[in-house]
């Protein structure tokens, strides 16, 4: 266990933010949950968390998630949870603008070969809350992919600093069965040559991913690089050469997959990893032409609402 003197950087009603995703802090958040001394009454954001480590802080502790993507469910099962219905495009703006409170960011940096520290394999909002933040808490690990793009700011202070072992976590799709495949055909037919391409995770996406290895000049605009889809990349699919804005050039908000994709993006000068304000802009994403969105649901209504994140069973449960 990593060895923080919480009391001395934290404050009571102190309102906490972490980096999320495959940058989740987790020993940090382990090390927070085993504090006998924390201050009353703290409010932690977690973004989009992808360990439980956040379901063992004291009860008193308030989280709150983005929605019910990656672990949030399973959190949600064991502790009360907040659910933020704020547009990811605004997350890191409503702390630029002061809307809304960071006293203390909590960190998951990478430290390339040089010593430059970046923000690991997800960006999300903890590079503009850190600049309002009191203290900054950081892990820092050799093991993190540094990504042009996420580059950590020498203008932000580190108030402590701990080197970890860890790495991102390990996404190993499930192999497409024979009706994903079928579907995934029929989908690749609908993608042009030359589209801009924004895609989930889960075995049917990868399906289609699969299934526009054929094609030719795809580009990549997306929230999550998986190894489905740089493979688009390293087969001569998709290279980004008529994207309407950065051109040549894979843009994501995270990586998400096998420690091969990791090493392969680690510091690859095709690729740039942005703030949600840019990757989830809508005036970027117009910009480019031939833009493919394409999502699986868990359930869509009849109004055309889908839900992607989770669904609650009628015994509670999540899946």
């Amino acid at each position: 266990m990593v060895d923080i003197d919480w009391p001395r950087w934290l404050r009571a009603g102190d309102h906490l933010v972490c980096s999320h995703m495959t940058a989740e802090p987790v020993a940090l958040l382990q090390s927070l949950a085993f504090c006998a001394q924390l201050p009353q009454g703290l409010h932690l954001m977690l973004g989009a968390p992808f360990s439980q480590a956040a379901a063992g802080l004291p009860p008193g502790c308030e989280l709150t998630t983005y929605g019910g993507m990656g672990s949030a469910g399973a959190i949600a099962q064991k502790r009360p949870v907040r659910f933020s219905p704020l547009a990811y495009r605004r997350a890191g703006t409503v702390y630029e603008e002061g809307v809304w409170r960071c006293d203390v960011a909590l960190v998951a940096l990478a430290r390339a070969p040089d010593g430059r520290l970046f923000l690991g394999a997800s960006h999300g909002a903890v590079l503009a809350a850190a600049r309002r933040a009191r203290h900054v808490i950081a892990q820092v690990a050799t093991h993190m992919p540094s990504l042009p793009g996420a580059q950590w700011s020498a203008e932000i202070p580190i108030a402590a600093m701990i080197e970890t072992q860890d790495g991102p976590p390990v996404l190993e799709d499930a192999a497409p069965g024979e009706a994903e495949q079928a579907i995934a055909r029929h989908v690749a037919a609908l993608v042009p040559d030359g589209a801009c391409l924004q895609i989930g995770i889960g075995s049917l996406p990868s399906a289609v991913l699969d299934a526009l290895g054929s094609h030719r000049h795809l580009g990549i605009h997306t929230g999550m690089i998986t190894d489905p889809l740089w493979r688009l990349v390293t087969l001569g699919a998709a290279d980004h050469s008529r994207k309407g804005v950065d051109a040549g050039v894979a843009m994501t908000g995270s990586v998400y997959g096998t420690p091969a994709l990791y090493s392969a993006l680690d510091g690859h000068a095709g690729v740039a990893m942005r703030e949600p304000g840019y990757t989830h802009d809508g005036g970027v994403i117009a910009s480019q032409p031939d833009m493919f969105c394409l999502n699986s649901a868990l359930e869509v209504d009849l109004l055309g609402n889908m839900n992607a994140e989770a669904v609650v069973q009628p015994d509670g449960r999540w899946r």
